[in-house]
């Protein structure tokens, strides 16, 4: 529902508001913040353990991903030379079947 408030000029409100947070004021314990998120913000505890775990693994994700981040170039380069060598080399499978499928529909 809607409520009309006064619109106050930037100055001014800069000038009278509070002082900002610095540092360690900003910092809330594990217990403060799971408090608020449950009882401020309405999450369960169910919620945010499943949050936490989803959290967990993205981290895991990340790590393996900067692990092999400097392998990443030798990887493309081998991708490349294998599709170029695939091209050159079809299957022996691929060539028989193309061969057997030709075969298999002439009119005798």
């Amino acid at each position: 529902d809607y409520q009309q408030q006064t619109v106050v000029p930037l100055d001014h409100y800069e000038e009278s508001r509070p002082p900002r947070r610095q540092g360690r004021s900003l910092l809330l314990s594990f217990y403060d913040r799971h408090c608020m998120l449950i009882r401020q913000a309405g999450y369960s505890k169910r919620e945010i353990k499943e949050t936490m775990k989803e959290v967990e693994r993205v981290k895991r994700e990340r790590m393996v991903t900067d692990l092999f981040l400097p392998a990443s170039p030798i990887d493309e380069t081998m991708e490349r030379l294998m599709d170029t060598v695939k091209q050159f080399f079809p299957k022996k499978d691929a060539a028989l079947s193309a061969t057997t499928s030709k075969v298999g529909t002439m009119n005798c």
